[in-house]
């Protein structure tokens, strides 16, 4: 399995006393990727965090991908996350340790979010011209 990240607008982000509200929403074109030699659009699709949210395994947020920066985690109850039918909604309860992120939110200069992933397999990609699904 190949580990992969991708940044995605979050719209809109809310706060709501020091839990932190988003969507990474399915069906919008990822900025331009270039892999391989290749530059393409990625859109994640309905359905496409079905298997590991009913796998249940523990899932981390962090801020810039850094364990330093741990903001939650599902094993602890944390971090929520749901499939809506406009993307993956989390909801993270902040740390005091974040007062930095959830003023960068309210101000509106933190816009989006990115997560890390793992493919299933190499070749498992749905294509549709320039775009990656």
């Amino acid at each position: 399995m190949q580990r992969e990240c991708r940044s995605v607008p979050v719209e809109p982000y809310q706060v709501e006393g020091r839990t932190l509200i988003g969507v990474i929403p399915y069906d919008s074109p990822s900025p331009p990727i270039r892999e391989n030699g290749r530059r393409f659009v990625e859109v994640i699709r309905p359905g496409a965090f079905s298997r590991s949210l009913q796998a249940g395994g523990d899932v981390i947020s962090t801020y810039n991908h850094s364990i330093a920066r741990l903001l939650g985690r599902t094993s602890s109850g944390t971090l929520r996350l749901a499939d809506s039918p406009t993307g993956l909604r989390f909801e993270v309860d902040l740390p005091a340790s974040a007062d930095d992120i959830k003023e960068l939110v309210e101000r509106g200069d933190l816009r989006g979010a990115s997560f890390t992933f793992s493919t299933r397999r190499p070749g498992s990609d749905k294509w549709s011209g320039s775009t990656r699904e």
